[in-house]
């Protein structure tokens, strides 16, 4: 592999780099790592190509190495920065933490710049989604200067961009600026995300118990959905939950919740109000942000029909987009 790795086409290049990390043999990832090393070879993809080095720490040091010199590749650099995240959630970054600060923080700062500019909804996702990642990996460096990148961010006014700050200073376990975990929990569109990383760091009891139940993270997770580049592109400038139903739940008939909201876009009169569903939570796992998949809306005005009748039309679309999705 090594050895025909620069002629094959960039798809199979990624595949060439997945299969040497699958192998996770001392020989296979030496190999790897120097593949690593010749930048403008490295491959482009959405996917998680070195994915299964999550479950080895065989040649960590040389790989991070050339990981750290890889994010300089931009098409590469989301798949290194992802796998030194996963590295540095086991602990293995701590001898690499300075040089790996001194690389990181560039694209950090640009992200939260880009963040500032005139872009339009789907670029600026992207930048949200660039910050969120280089966030999640200087909480795993924990330096000094990654603490004080974290900490300006979690003071950011926008509370959809803090969240990326308060998350990585609770990751590194570092202190938290006054006020700012209950003003992020308190803006829908941030309380998914905010939940989660508590949930799985060290418990959620600092974030405000009124932003934390089932109904505060279902109208989060409606937010967050509307947020999207290709639903509304930002969040709504107003959400009001309506009612709650319960249903069988599809895949043991347990019962759930789903949460109806209405919602006003931003800019839009006031009276405008169209409806969407968040959900459906197990009842039994309450609080929680997992759900079944049909938090969605198909933008329909709240008085064009009645609540079952929203639900129904909204659950027909999920199950008609399920359906004709490939592989199904």
């Amino acid at each position: 592999l090594a050895a025909a790795y620069p002629a094959l086409l960039e798809v199979a290049r990624a595949w060439a780099l997945r299969v040497l990390a699958q192998a996770a043999t001392e020989e296979s990832l030496i190999a790897l790592a120097d593949l690593l090393e010749h930048r403008d070879t490295l491959p482009e993809a959405w996917w998680p190509i070195l994915g299964p080095l999550e479950y080895t720490s065989r040649e960590a040091d040389r790989l991070i190495r050339a990981l750290g010199d890889a994010i300089a590749a931009e098409p590469f650099r989301r798949n290194a920065a992802l796998t030194l995240i996963g590295y540095g959630k086991r602990g293995l970054l701590w001898s690499h933490a300075d040089r790996l600060t001194d690389i990181v923080l560039p694209h950090a700062r640009v992200a939260l710049s880009d963040l500032g500019s005139d872009l339009d909804a789907s670029l600026l996702e992207d930048a949200r989604r660039r910050l969120g990642m280089w966030s999640d990996l200087l909480a795993s460096l924990a330096t000094d200067d990654a603490r004080e990148f974290l900490t300006a961010v979690a003071k950011n006014p926008d509370p959809a961009l803090a969240v990326w700050g308060v998350i990585g200073l609770e990751r590194a376990g570092a202190d938290m600026p006054d006020g700012v975990v209950a003003t992020t929990a308190a803006f829908p569109a941030a309380r998914v995300p905010l939940i989660a990383a508590y949930s799985e760091l060290h418990g959620v009891d600092a974030i405000p118990a009124e932003h934390r139940t089932q109904t505060a993270i279902a109208e989060g997770a409606l937010a967050l959905w509307l947020q999207d580049p290709n639903h509304l592109g930002a969040p709504p400038e107003a959400i009001e939950h309506v009612h709650t139903q319960e249903i069988q739940l599809p895949n043991d008939g347990g019962p759930g919740d789903v949460f109806v909201f209405r919602f006003r876009p931003e800019g839009a009169p006031d009276g405008t109000w169209l409806v969407g569903i968040a959900g459906p939570y197990a009842r039994a796992q309450q609080p929680t942000v997992s759900d079944y998949g049909y938090t969605y809306s198909v933008f329909c005005a709240e008085d064009e029909c009645d609540i079952d009748e929203h639900i129904n039309r909204i659950a027909h679309t999920v199950n008609a987009a399920v359906a004709g999705a490939p592989g199904r």
